[in-house]
């Protein structure tokens, strides 16, 4: 009678369950944060920020109180980031 065996199985399969969301969480993703701010350095609330890349549809958001503004979960890749508000030139 071999006791290995029949602990074998189970403990193998344990161990799989308990990898397999390990595995699953390797997906790298980046963020973009910044502050928009005017020519004096005064945040700039309200804000519309636009963000383009290749590999992503135009996503957009509007800068917060502080003038803050955050894209998350973003695919690695190039980006190009725009602001716009009405009464200043679009940066």
């Amino acid at each position: 009678m071999n006791h290995g065996r029949r602990l074998f199985g189970p403990l193998l399969l344990a161990l799989t369950l308990l990898l397999a969301p390990a595995a699953s969480a390797q997906q790298q993703t980046g963020r973009i944060d910044g502050v928009i701010t005017d020519s004096t350095g005064a945040v700039v609330p309200g804000a519309t920020v636009v963000l383009t890349g290749a590999t992503t549809a135009q996503l957009e958001t509007a800068a917060g109180a502080n003038g803050d503004y955050h894209f998350l979960n973003l695919a690695p890749g190039t980006y190009t980031v725009t602001a716009k508000l009405t009464g200043f030139a679009g940066y």
